[in-house]
């Protein structure tokens, strides 16, 4: 599927990945907390 040079170059990315993330300063409210959470819950099997 892939030779030892691809393999190689896709192990490089995964390893070598970084997150650069910047956060806004505002809280979450805790009404959009509970909604993330409850959404799982709600889904049928």
């Amino acid at each position: 599927m892939f030779n030892n040079e691809e393999k190689e170059a896709i192990y490089n990315v995964i390893y070598k990945r970084r997150d650069v993330r910047t956060f806004l300063p505002d809280p979450i409210p805790p009404e959009v907390i509970e909604r993330i959470l409850q959404a799982p819950i709600m889904h049928p099997l």
